[in-house]
This record gives structure tokens, sequence and C-alpha cells, in this order.
């Protein structure tokens, strides 16, 4: 019942049983959020100018381990993916591993294939990474528009891409 949102002053709560908006990271961490999710566990994970915060212990607390700016958080179910324009990570087992993934550092969007893998929508097109091999589709038979800025799956498992020009299924 809690609501959550990502803003450039930093990223805010709203319980349900409040009308305002709460301020969750203050201080020195204070600064630009990108990104909110909840993972099937109802955790929240925060991307933000300085890293990936979550709230393990009833508050927001920064994940150390990779380089920020953090632009997107994916929760998938190998764990949680922290993509930005130095590296994109996954965390399992309380540790961030650094994939080997060479995408566009304009990461618009993010998505998990469910079978180990993402999507990722950036200025210059959409990457499929996986730890076999990285496919990237720019092309106009493959997208209306490379600027990709916002990826979903629908309820018949078909994915959705955004673009400036358009979307495609």
């Amino acid at each position: 019942g809690n609501a959550w949102i990502a803003t450039k002053a930093g990223v805010y709560q709203k319980t349900s049983l409040s009308r305002e908006w709460k301020l969750m990271i203050d201080g020195s961490d204070k600064g630009p959020a990108f990104d909110v999710k909840m993972d099937s566990k109802g955790k929240i994970w925060v991307a933000s100018w300085n890293g990936v915060y979550s709230n393990s212990s009833g508050k927001l607390e920064k994940i150390e381990g990779l380089t920020s700016a953090i632009a997107k958080v994916v929760c998938a179910k190998e764990g949680i993916y922290a993509l930005g324009p130095y590296g994109i990570w996954l965390y399992k087992n309380n540790t961030w591993e650094k994939k080997n993934y060479k995408t566009a550092r304009s990461i618009r969007a993010a998505q998990s294939d469910g079978n180990g893998g993402l999507w990722i929508g950036t200025d210059v097109g959409l990457y499929h990474c996986n730890d076999k091999k990285i496919t990237v589709f720019q092309k106009n038979k493959n997208l209306i528009s490379a600027y990709v800025s916002s990826i979903a799956y629908n309820d018949q498992d078909e994915l959705w891409v955004a673009s400036m020009g358009g979307i495609i299924i």
C-alpha cells in the first residue's frame, strides 16, 4: 500500500496512511534517484547518483561494491541487476558481480528476459545480453527508432519496445 517515486531531488515514499511524501535518503547521500523497484519479497531497490540502496533493515541503506551512478535496477529470478554508464552488475548471495555486457552507456530501460538475460534499451538501440552473447538491434527492420525509452512484457509474454517512433512488439 505504499508508493515510491524516484526524482531528481531524491527518492520518496508515501505510506498508505499519510498524505505526505517522505524523503528516504538524506545527508551527503541525498541526490537524484533514477529508478525504484520492488522485488518478489517486497524489498525496495533504488538506483541513484551514487549507487544502489535497499531497505533491508526498515530504512534505505547503500549496498556497496559497484561503481556509481546507477540508472536502472532490475529484479530477476537470478538476483538484482544494477545498470549504469560504468557497467552492469548482478547482486546475488550478498555480492555484486560485474557482468561483461558491452552496451551503450545511455541506458533508458531494462527488463529481465526471465531466462538469465536482460533486455536493455538505450539511445542507440536495443540490446539482449546474457552470459553467452550480446545481440544488438539498431536497424529499421528491427526497430521503428533506435532511441528506446521503455520495455515491458505483456500478459501473453510478448516484449513491447517503445521508442521515439512508436511501439514494436
